[in-house]
């Protein structure tokens, strides 16, 4: 009888132990005697849903609420809204993705943007210009997860110089993102009084306004309208383009080598949450000197320089920004610093200055880059411009709910070849055979395509 028992009980063992190796290699089936045999898992209900963990994340970059450690594919339910900025989370499902948690998103989302006027660019400058409209400003996205960002851009060479023979010029069409600048950073010890309402605007098409002529350099600008005496420099009227026009320029002629300085108002930053300066410069002349646009935070005792530039540009009106971030809470005087050439074919100019309270989103980084080739042809007697290449930018990247962001498109050009300045969104109606294409104008679009 004892031997029997133990028999028994060694029977029982391996029937166990040969039922735990059948289940394990079968799927597991609740409420369901036939289990799919594509699941590990299959759970059968007409009436009860599937209760997920609840736990309580700190963070997308939470590593230490799950014990000892997530791991890659770890489906929870999220129940806290909580953590730092680009790190927030809200209550819902997440999964992990090996280096944080993801939230599983239904929603759609995009944005937009439209070329809305021509802007050109310099053969002789290789500096980029922003395609006007083409510009996101500060934006934060409410969704983390992959965008999909668009871009069609229109290059198209400039007319022809010499009408005897073909004309080409390359360029390029970019997006570019921002890093941010926190700023801040102002001296309260700056000038006093002043500019404190903003935005603000000056033309110069009723005097200096607030600006004003200095004492401690060799000779003034001076105020003019429909160009300057002399040929072959200087610009023919005002950046708007608009005959009579007024604008501020450095006489070159009897002034080799001079330096003129004309000093801005005070702007009183203590109040602005960001600050922008704008202007348009002109620098056209084969002996171009230079220009310096400087900054001051202790009421002029010390300047410093912002951006500089100098040679020819050739013959257009160019706009550039500067961000004034680090100038936020105090004050700051400007200056415009030029300086002529050694010949009378040096004249500078600047028009349409502007100060509003938005950000440059600081220093722009290439993200893409297409370059275009283009050309101006001569068909017989009449010169036939190229309408425009086109140029296609596709990117995917991954943008975090919370944290701002700045995308713009922006165009440059650094060689012609018998052509004059390039432009980026031509108008075309001027174009002869031209019923279809009135403007050839850039977009952008970003778009949400994978959430988190």
């Amino acid at each position: 009888m004892k031997f029997l028992t133990i028999s028994k009980n060694i029977f029982l063992v391996s029937s166990c132990f040969l039922l735990c190796s059948l289940f394990t290699n079968a799927q597991v089936g609740i409420n369901t005697t036939t289990p799919s045999a594509s699941s590990a898992l299959d759970i059968t209900s007409t009436n009860k849903g599937f209760l997920m963990t609840k736990v309580a994340l700190t963070g997308t970059d939470d590593m230490t609420t799950i014990t000892p450690s997530p791991t890659i594919g770890l489906l929870v339910y999220n129940t806290a809204s909580t953590g730092s900025s680009g790190t927030e989370v809200v209550p819902g499902f997440y999964y992990f993705n090996g280096t944080s948690w993801r939230r599983f998103y239904t929603q759609g989302y995009t944005l937009s943007y439209d070329q809305t006027t021509e802007i050109t660019a310099s053969a002789n400058d290789t500096e980029y210009v922003l395609l006007p409209g083409l510009d996101t400003g500060d934006i934060t996205v409410p969704f983390s997860g992959t965008y999909q960002i668009r871009v069609e851009g229109y290059y198209a060479a400039g007319n022809l110089i010499d009408t005897s023979g073909d004309g080409a010029a390359q360029g390029s069409i970019s997006l570019a993102m921002s890093s941010a600048n926190s700023g801040g950073g102002g001296s309260p010890g700056g000038c006093t009084g002043g500019i404190t309402t903003y935005p603000y605007n000056e033309s110069f098409e009723s005097g200096l306004g607030s600006w004003s002529q200095s004492g401690a350099d060799d000779i003034n600008w001076t105020r003019d309208q429909n160009g300057t005496p002399s040929s072959f420099t200087g610009p023919s009227r005002g950046s708007s383009g608009i005959f009579n026009s007024w604008y501020m320029y450095i006489e070159a002629t009897n002034n080799f080598n001079k330096n003129a300085i004309l000093n801005s108002p005070c702007f009183d930053l203590t109040s602005s949450p960001a600050a922008t300066f704008t202007f348009d410069y002109h620098m056209y002349g084969s002996t171009m000197g230079s220009i310096d646009l400087e900054a001051s935070d202790d009421n002029g005792a010390t300047w410093t320089s912002l951006w500089t530039n100098s040679g020819n540009k050739g013959n257009s009106w160019f706009t550039h920004s500067v961000d004034l971030s680090p100038y936020i809470g105090g004050s700051v005087q400007l200056r415009f610093n030029g300086t002529t050439g050694p010949n009378f074919r040096s004249d500078i100019a600047i028009d349409n200055i502007n100060l509003t309270e938005t950000t440059t989103g600081g220093t722009f980084a290439t993200v893409k880059e297409t370059y275009l080739t283009t050309s101006s042809k001569r068909l017989g007697s009449v010169s036939v411009n190229n309408l425009a290449q086109s140029a296609s930018i596709l990117v995917n990247m991954e943008l975090n709910a919370g944290v701002t962001y700045r995308f713009v498109v922006r165009g440059r050009e650094w060689l012609a070849n018998n052509t004059s300045v390039g432009s980026f969104g031509k108008n075309t109606n001027g174009y002869s055979g031209n019923t279809l294409n009135d403007a050839q104008r850039g977009t952008m679009t970003i778009s949400l395509i994978k959430q988190y």
